[in-house]
Protein backbone atom coordinates (compact mmCIF):
# COMPACT_ATOMS: atom_id res chain seq x y z
CA UNK A 1 0.00 0.00 0.00
CA UNK A 2 0.71 3.82 -0.50
CA UNK A 3 -0.44 6.60 0.59
CA UNK A 4 -1.50 9.41 -1.83
CA UNK A 5 -5.07 10.74 -3.03
CA UNK A 6 -7.74 10.43 -5.90
CA UNK A 7 -7.61 13.55 -8.21
CA UNK A 8 -11.41 12.26 -9.38
CA UNK A 9 -12.93 11.39 -12.36
CA UNK A 10 -12.73 13.01 -15.77
CA UNK A 11 -9.83 14.44 -18.08
CA UNK A 12 -6.39 13.98 -16.61
CA UNK A 13 -5.09 16.95 -17.93
CA UNK A 14 -7.95 19.11 -16.22
CA UNK A 15 -7.26 17.31 -13.17
CA UNK A 16 -3.43 17.32 -12.52
CA UNK A 17 -4.23 21.67 -13.87
CA UNK A 18 -6.90 21.93 -10.80
CA UNK A 19 -3.92 20.16 -8.57
CA UNK A 20 -1.24 22.27 -9.59
CA UNK A 21 -2.92 25.45 -9.82
CA UNK A 22 -4.14 24.72 -5.99
CA UNK A 23 -0.46 23.82 -5.06
CA UNK A 24 0.33 27.51 -6.50
CA UNK A 25 -2.34 29.70 -5.18
CA UNK A 26 -1.13 28.11 -1.97
CA UNK A 27 2.38 29.29 -2.46
CA UNK A 28 3.44 25.23 -2.04
CA UNK A 29 5.51 25.98 -5.52
CA UNK A 30 6.34 29.32 -6.69
CA UNK A 31 6.99 28.13 -10.62
CA UNK A 32 5.84 25.01 -12.70
CA UNK A 33 7.72 22.98 -15.18
CA UNK A 34 6.20 20.72 -17.82
CA UNK A 35 5.27 20.01 -21.13
CA UNK A 36 2.38 21.45 -23.07
CA UNK A 37 1.65 22.04 -27.09
CA UNK A 38 3.31 24.27 -28.95
CA UNK A 39 2.10 23.19 -32.50
CA UNK A 40 0.04 20.97 -33.58
CA UNK A 41 3.14 18.76 -34.25
CA UNK A 42 4.71 19.86 -31.18
CA UNK A 43 4.90 19.80 -27.63
CA UNK A 44 7.66 22.09 -25.67
CA UNK A 45 8.68 22.90 -22.16
CA UNK A 46 7.25 25.85 -20.39
CA UNK A 47 8.23 27.73 -17.35
CA UNK A 48 5.03 29.17 -15.95
CA UNK A 49 4.00 31.11 -12.41
CA UNK A 50 1.03 31.87 -13.49
CA UNK A 51 -2.78 30.11 -13.59
CA UNK A 52 -3.17 30.05 -17.75
CA UNK A 53 0.38 28.94 -18.28
CA UNK A 54 -0.44 25.92 -15.58
CA UNK A 55 -3.52 24.94 -17.18
CA UNK A 56 -2.01 24.45 -20.52
CA UNK A 57 0.17 21.54 -18.77
CA UNK A 58 -0.58 18.25 -20.42
CA UNK A 59 2.22 15.92 -18.84
CA UNK A 60 1.36 12.72 -21.40
CA UNK A 61 1.71 14.93 -24.57
CA UNK A 62 3.39 11.73 -26.71
CA UNK A 63 6.48 14.02 -27.82
CA UNK A 64 9.97 14.42 -26.19
CA UNK A 65 11.44 17.65 -27.41
CA UNK A 66 13.80 17.90 -24.85
CA UNK A 67 15.51 15.53 -22.31
CA UNK A 68 14.26 17.63 -19.13
CA UNK A 69 17.24 16.25 -17.13
CA UNK A 70 19.21 19.18 -19.40
CA UNK A 71 16.48 22.03 -18.78
CA UNK A 72 17.24 21.25 -14.61
CA UNK A 73 20.43 21.39 -15.22
CA UNK A 74 20.56 24.66 -17.28
CA UNK A 75 17.79 26.13 -14.23
CA UNK A 76 20.45 25.45 -11.50
CA UNK A 77 23.75 24.85 -12.76
CA UNK A 78 25.48 28.21 -11.52
CA UNK A 79 23.25 28.70 -8.54
CA UNK A 80 20.40 26.83 -6.60
CA UNK A 81 16.91 27.79 -6.99
CA UNK A 82 16.08 30.34 -4.01
CA UNK A 83 11.89 28.94 -4.13
CA UNK A 84 10.13 25.86 -4.68
CA UNK A 85 10.07 24.59 -8.17
CA UNK A 86 7.83 21.82 -9.86
CA UNK A 87 9.25 19.98 -12.53
CA UNK A 88 7.37 17.40 -14.40
CA UNK A 89 8.83 15.13 -16.28
CA UNK A 90 9.08 11.51 -17.30
CA UNK A 91 11.03 8.77 -15.43
CA UNK A 92 14.24 8.01 -17.56
CA UNK A 93 14.29 12.25 -17.18
CA UNK A 94 14.42 11.60 -13.82
CA UNK A 95 17.17 9.16 -13.97
CA UNK A 96 18.80 11.58 -15.70
CA UNK A 97 18.76 14.05 -13.35
CA UNK A 98 19.77 12.03 -9.78
CA UNK A 99 23.39 11.13 -12.45
CA UNK A 100 24.03 14.84 -13.41
CA UNK A 101 23.42 15.75 -9.36
CA UNK A 102 26.33 13.28 -8.99
CA UNK A 103 28.22 14.56 -11.64
CA UNK A 104 27.76 18.14 -9.93
CA UNK A 105 25.76 19.28 -12.84
CA UNK A 106 23.27 20.75 -10.89
CA UNK A 107 21.44 21.52 -7.19
CA UNK A 108 18.39 20.24 -6.24
CA UNK A 109 18.12 22.71 -3.50
CA UNK A 110 13.94 23.50 -3.61
CA UNK A 111 13.74 21.58 -6.65
CA UNK A 112 10.36 19.28 -6.62
CA UNK A 113 9.73 16.73 -9.17
CA UNK A 114 6.31 15.03 -9.98
CA UNK A 115 6.50 11.84 -12.43
CA UNK A 116 4.37 9.43 -14.04
CA UNK A 117 3.48 6.21 -14.55
CA UNK A 118 5.11 6.22 -18.50
CA UNK A 119 3.17 4.69 -21.06
CA UNK A 120 6.07 6.40 -23.63
CA UNK A 121 6.15 8.83 -26.64
CA UNK A 122 5.83 8.40 -30.41
CA UNK A 123 8.51 8.74 -32.75
CA UNK A 124 8.59 12.30 -34.37
CA UNK A 125 8.35 10.55 -37.86
CA UNK A 126 4.68 9.72 -37.04
CA UNK A 127 4.25 12.87 -35.33
CA UNK A 128 4.90 15.43 -37.47
CA UNK A 129 2.55 12.90 -40.42
CA UNK A 130 -0.18 12.34 -38.14
CA UNK A 131 -0.07 14.75 -35.61
CA UNK A 132 0.65 15.42 -32.11
CA UNK A 133 -2.38 13.34 -29.84
CA UNK A 134 -3.29 15.13 -26.07
CA UNK A 135 -2.54 13.10 -23.53
CA UNK A 136 -5.69 12.17 -22.64
CA UNK A 137 -6.49 10.18 -26.15
CA UNK A 138 -2.39 9.29 -26.07
CA UNK A 139 -3.61 7.50 -22.75
CA UNK A 140 -6.51 5.73 -23.93
CA UNK A 141 -4.76 4.69 -27.13
CA UNK A 142 -1.03 4.09 -26.73
CA UNK A 143 -1.42 0.60 -27.19
CA UNK A 144 -2.67 0.69 -30.45
CA UNK A 145 -0.03 2.56 -31.28
CA UNK A 146 2.59 -0.12 -29.86
CA UNK A 147 4.74 0.14 -33.34
CA UNK A 148 4.45 3.98 -33.93
CA UNK A 149 6.61 4.08 -30.52
CA UNK A 150 9.96 5.07 -30.08
CA UNK A 151 11.91 2.10 -29.68
CA UNK A 152 13.71 3.13 -26.54
CA UNK A 153 9.95 3.74 -24.93
CA UNK A 154 8.81 0.22 -26.71
CA UNK A 155 11.81 -1.52 -24.31
CA UNK A 156 11.88 0.43 -21.00
CA UNK A 157 11.10 -2.09 -17.90
CA UNK A 158 11.71 1.43 -15.91
CA UNK A 159 8.77 3.18 -16.64
CA UNK A 160 7.63 3.70 -13.12
CA UNK A 161 9.60 6.61 -11.14
CA UNK A 162 11.86 5.63 -8.80
CA UNK A 163 14.30 7.42 -6.09
CA UNK A 164 13.84 11.64 -6.67
CA UNK A 165 10.43 11.70 -7.14
CA UNK A 166 8.56 13.41 -5.05
CA UNK A 167 5.15 12.90 -6.70
CA UNK A 168 3.82 9.93 -9.03
CA UNK A 169 1.03 10.58 -11.14
CA UNK A 170 -0.47 7.09 -12.31
CA UNK A 171 -3.65 6.95 -14.60
CA UNK A 172 -2.81 4.56 -17.25
CA UNK A 173 -5.10 1.71 -15.50
CA UNK A 174 -6.67 3.93 -13.06
CA UNK A 175 -8.47 6.55 -12.25
CA UNK A 176 -5.67 9.40 -12.43
CA UNK A 177 -3.87 9.41 -8.22
CA UNK A 178 -1.19 11.08 -6.97
CA UNK A 179 1.42 9.31 -4.53
CA UNK A 180 3.48 10.37 -2.30
CA UNK A 181 7.05 8.88 -2.77
CA UNK A 182 8.91 11.64 -0.32
CA UNK A 183 7.88 13.75 3.11
CA UNK A 184 7.92 16.90 0.42
CA UNK A 185 5.78 14.80 -2.22
CA UNK A 186 2.78 14.23 1.01
CA UNK A 187 3.18 18.26 2.04
CA UNK A 188 2.16 19.16 -1.18
CA UNK A 189 -0.65 16.37 -1.36
CA UNK A 190 -1.41 17.56 2.27
CA UNK A 191 -4.11 14.65 3.04
CA UNK A 192 -3.47 11.53 1.80
CA UNK A 193 -4.89 7.94 2.50
CA UNK A 194 -3.62 4.42 1.42
CA UNK A 195 -4.05 3.67 -1.98
CA UNK A 196 -3.40 0.01 -3.84
CA UNK A 197 -0.83 0.21 -6.31
CA UNK A 198 -2.08 -0.04 -10.18
CA UNK A 199 -1.31 -3.23 -11.60
CA UNK A 200 1.10 -2.64 -14.18
CA UNK A 201 2.42 -5.82 -14.84
CA UNK A 202 0.99 -6.73 -18.64
CA UNK A 203 2.95 -3.36 -19.71
CA UNK A 204 6.51 -4.71 -18.03
CA UNK A 205 6.04 -8.58 -19.79
CA UNK A 206 5.24 -6.21 -23.31
CA UNK A 207 8.06 -4.02 -22.45
CA UNK A 208 10.50 -7.44 -21.63
CA UNK A 209 9.14 -9.43 -24.75
CA UNK A 210 9.84 -6.43 -26.57
CA UNK A 211 13.34 -5.81 -24.89
CA UNK A 212 14.09 -9.61 -26.49
CA UNK A 213 13.10 -9.25 -29.56
CA UNK A 214 15.73 -6.03 -30.06
CA UNK A 215 18.66 -7.69 -28.35
CA UNK A 216 18.12 -10.72 -30.54
CA UNK A 217 18.78 -8.10 -33.48
CA UNK A 218 21.73 -6.65 -31.55
CA UNK A 219 23.34 -9.56 -31.54
CA UNK A 220 22.63 -11.12 -34.81
CA UNK A 221 23.79 -7.77 -36.44
CA UNK A 222 25.48 -5.40 -34.58
CA UNK A 223 26.94 -6.92 -32.11
CA UNK A 224 30.11 -8.14 -34.01
CA UNK A 225 32.90 -5.24 -35.23
CA UNK A 226 32.20 -5.74 -38.18
CA UNK A 227 28.27 -5.59 -38.10
CA UNK A 228 28.84 -2.46 -35.58
CA UNK A 229 31.04 -0.70 -37.89
CA UNK A 230 28.99 -1.46 -40.81
CA UNK A 231 25.64 0.22 -38.64
CA UNK A 232 27.66 3.09 -38.05
CA UNK A 233 28.92 3.71 -41.46
CA UNK A 234 26.06 6.01 -41.59
CA UNK A 235 27.14 8.55 -39.42
CA UNK A 236 27.69 11.70 -40.88
CA UNK A 237 29.68 13.31 -37.99
CA UNK A 238 26.40 15.47 -37.03
CA UNK A 239 26.93 15.14 -33.22
CA UNK A 240 23.38 15.56 -32.74
CA UNK A 241 23.29 12.64 -30.48
CA UNK A 242 26.31 13.91 -27.89
CA UNK A 243 24.54 17.47 -28.13
CA UNK A 244 20.64 15.90 -26.96
CA UNK A 245 22.24 13.25 -24.70
CA UNK A 246 21.53 14.15 -21.15
CA UNK A 247 25.03 13.10 -19.76
CA UNK A 248 27.29 14.31 -21.89
CA UNK A 249 27.66 17.05 -20.08
CA UNK A 250 31.24 18.08 -20.61
CA UNK A 251 31.80 22.26 -21.51
CA UNK A 252 34.60 21.19 -24.18
CA UNK A 253 34.39 18.09 -26.08
CA UNK A 254 37.35 16.18 -27.35
CA UNK A 255 35.63 15.43 -30.38
CA UNK A 256 34.95 19.25 -31.22
CA UNK A 257 38.25 20.50 -30.29
CA UNK A 258 41.56 21.22 -32.61
CA UNK A 259 42.97 17.55 -31.71
CA UNK A 260 40.18 16.35 -34.21
CA UNK A 261 40.36 19.15 -36.98
CA UNK A 262 42.67 17.48 -39.88
CA UNK A 263 43.95 19.77 -42.56
CA UNK A 264 44.35 18.83 -45.89
CA UNK A 265 48.24 17.78 -45.07
CA UNK A 266 47.06 15.40 -42.85
CA UNK A 267 44.49 13.95 -44.69
CA UNK A 268 46.88 13.51 -48.06
CA UNK A 269 48.75 11.50 -45.52
CA UNK A 270 46.32 8.94 -44.21
CA UNK A 271 44.97 9.06 -47.91
CA UNK A 272 48.32 7.67 -48.89
CA UNK A 273 48.82 5.25 -45.90
CA UNK A 274 45.56 3.61 -46.00
CA UNK A 275 44.93 4.09 -50.19
CA UNK A 276 41.59 6.00 -49.07
CA UNK A 277 40.00 7.61 -46.40
CA UNK A 278 36.24 7.73 -45.32
CA UNK A 279 35.61 11.22 -45.10
CA UNK A 280 34.19 12.99 -41.90
CA UNK A 281 37.30 11.26 -40.16
CA UNK A 282 36.52 9.20 -37.09
CA UNK A 283 33.19 8.60 -37.05
CA UNK A 284 33.91 5.62 -35.56
CA UNK A 285 35.73 6.51 -32.56
CA UNK A 286 33.61 9.54 -31.86
CA UNK A 287 31.03 6.61 -30.73
CA UNK A 288 33.52 4.30 -29.33
CA UNK A 289 34.25 7.70 -27.34
CA UNK A 290 30.67 8.25 -26.63
CA UNK A 291 30.47 4.60 -25.31
CA UNK A 292 32.84 4.49 -23.25
CA UNK A 293 32.19 8.04 -21.32
CA UNK A 294 28.77 7.63 -21.29
CA UNK A 295 27.65 3.31 -20.64
CA UNK A 296 27.84 3.50 -17.02
CA UNK A 297 25.23 6.54 -16.86
CA UNK A 298 22.95 5.80 -19.57
CA UNK A 299 19.65 6.06 -18.89
CA UNK A 300 17.81 4.53 -22.28
CA UNK A 301 16.32 7.76 -22.60
CA UNK A 302 16.70 7.28 -26.52
CA UNK A 303 16.89 10.82 -27.08
CA UNK A 304 20.00 9.89 -29.42
CA UNK A 305 18.16 8.15 -31.56
CA UNK A 306 15.18 10.36 -32.00
CA UNK A 307 18.18 13.05 -33.04
CA UNK A 308 19.70 10.83 -35.24
CA UNK A 309 18.85 12.35 -39.15
CA UNK A 310 20.19 8.89 -39.84
CA UNK A 311 18.07 6.48 -38.13
CA UNK A 312 20.96 4.40 -36.65
CA UNK A 313 19.46 2.27 -33.72
CA UNK A 314 21.72 4.59 -31.05
CA UNK A 315 19.28 3.82 -28.39
CA UNK A 316 19.59 0.05 -29.01
CA UNK A 317 22.94 0.01 -29.13
CA UNK A 318 23.58 2.41 -25.96
CA UNK A 319 21.20 0.25 -23.88
CA UNK A 320 22.48 -2.95 -24.67
CA UNK A 321 26.65 -2.02 -24.28
CA UNK A 322 25.21 0.04 -21.29
CA UNK A 323 23.22 -2.66 -19.32
CA UNK A 324 26.15 -5.03 -20.08
CA UNK A 325 29.00 -2.75 -18.33
CA UNK A 326 26.14 -1.63 -15.54
CA UNK A 327 25.94 -5.50 -14.66
CA UNK A 328 29.62 -5.31 -13.89
CA UNK A 329 29.79 -3.10 -11.52
CA UNK A 330 26.59 -4.23 -10.01
CA UNK A 331 25.09 -0.49 -10.88
CA UNK A 332 21.96 1.00 -12.13
CA UNK A 333 22.13 4.63 -13.40
CA UNK A 334 19.43 6.88 -11.55
CA UNK A 335 18.53 4.43 -9.00
CA UNK A 336 19.66 6.21 -5.92
CA UNK A 337 20.78 9.28 -4.96
CA UNK A 338 23.51 7.88 -2.70
CA UNK A 339 24.96 5.18 -4.54
CA UNK A 340 28.01 5.83 -5.70
CA UNK A 341 28.98 6.33 -9.16
CA UNK A 342 31.77 4.07 -10.52
CA UNK A 343 33.01 6.75 -13.13
CA UNK A 344 34.32 8.60 -9.61
CA UNK A 345 34.88 5.89 -7.43
CA UNK A 346 38.46 4.38 -7.24
CA UNK A 347 38.60 0.28 -5.96
CA UNK A 348 42.03 -1.09 -5.67
CA UNK A 349 40.07 -4.19 -5.81
CA UNK A 350 38.14 -3.82 -8.65
CA UNK A 351 37.74 -5.38 -12.08
CA UNK A 352 40.60 -7.89 -10.68
CA UNK A 353 39.53 -10.86 -13.15
CA UNK A 354 39.58 -9.03 -16.15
Amino acid sequence: MKYGSHLGKGNVKELLGNFLVSLFDSGKVKGIIGLRRSSPNSASFVFTTNRVGIKEIDPFLPDYPVQCAEIVKRFTFLTPSEENVLFILRPCELRAVVELFKLNQLKLDNILFLSMDCPGALKYSYISANGLPNGDDFLNSFESLSEKMRRACSMCEDFIPGEGADLRLSAITTEPRLFALSEKGRELLGEVSELDEPDLSYIMEKRKANKAREYEYFDNHIRTAENLFETLSACINCHNCMRVCPICYCQECFFESAAMRYDACKFLGLARRMGSARVPYDTILFHLGRLNHMAISCVSCGACEEACPRNIPLSLIFKRVGEHVQAIFNYKPGRSLKEELPLKTFREDELEYV
